[in-house]
């Protein structure tokens, strides 16, 4: 096969992914901010962050959660985030008491306080099995942000009027976890930031 005949698809992705990150840019601008206040206004109050995803959204919470702890681009103290159901032993052992649907929901009730921050990753555009998880921080009286994608899926139909949701619009995973990832750096970069100032 020439390489050749790969000349067009390459392109049509790359050209798919810039045309759904500038439609996101401008769709998102302002819940970009706001969701940089929330995670914000937990950490200056001594909470924490929370982060789950379903599928490729999990890994995409670790990475989240890789920049809070570690850093992005500034060098300061690490902040406190969660990774929920990293733990493999934990998520295999609720998955197998109660079902895989208390994974993330059970961890959250156990784990989560008042004022605490849960950030929710769909990774497909249903973002199926998130819906008890935004459901448990909301007891436990979280605010919420879910990055979706498509028509926002699960998480997006359990969110509250206090909630932000980042959907990415595009109904195609890839471009949809691509933007996730941008998204979630640029949070990390703008939290840096805004507690910490420039380099």
């Amino acid at each position: 096969m020439s390489l050749d005949l790969l000349d067009e698809p390459l392109q049509a992705l790359f050209a798919s992914h810039v045309d759904t990150v500038y439609r996101a840019l401008d769709a998102l601008y302002p819940e970009i901010h706001r969701a940089v206040e929330l995670l914000c206004d937990s950490l200056l109050a001594d909470r924490r962050v929370l982060v789950c995803g379903s599928g490729s959204g999990t890994a995409l919470g670790q990475v989240f959660c890789t920049n809070l702890l570690n850093r992005a681009q500034i060098d300061r103290p690490g902040l406190p985030v969660i990774a929920i159901g990293s733990d493999p032993a934990a998520t295999s052992a609720i998955a197998e008491s109660y079902g895989i649907s208390e994974v993330q929901s059970r961890q959250i009730r156990a784990l989560g306080l008042a004022g605490d921050a849960l950030v929710v990753i769909a990774g497909s555009p249903r973002g199926a099995g998130l819906s008890p998880a935004v459901r448990a921080a909301h007891a436990r009286e979280m605010r919420v942000i879910a990055l979706t994608g498509g028509e926002g899926g699960e998480p997006a139909a359990a969110l509250g009027p206090a909630d932000i949701e980042l959907r990415v619009p595009s109904d195609e995973p890839y471009r949809v976890n691509e933007c996730q990832l941008l998204l979630l750096n640029a949070l990390s970069a703008l939290i840096e930031l805004r507690l910490f100032g420039e380099a």
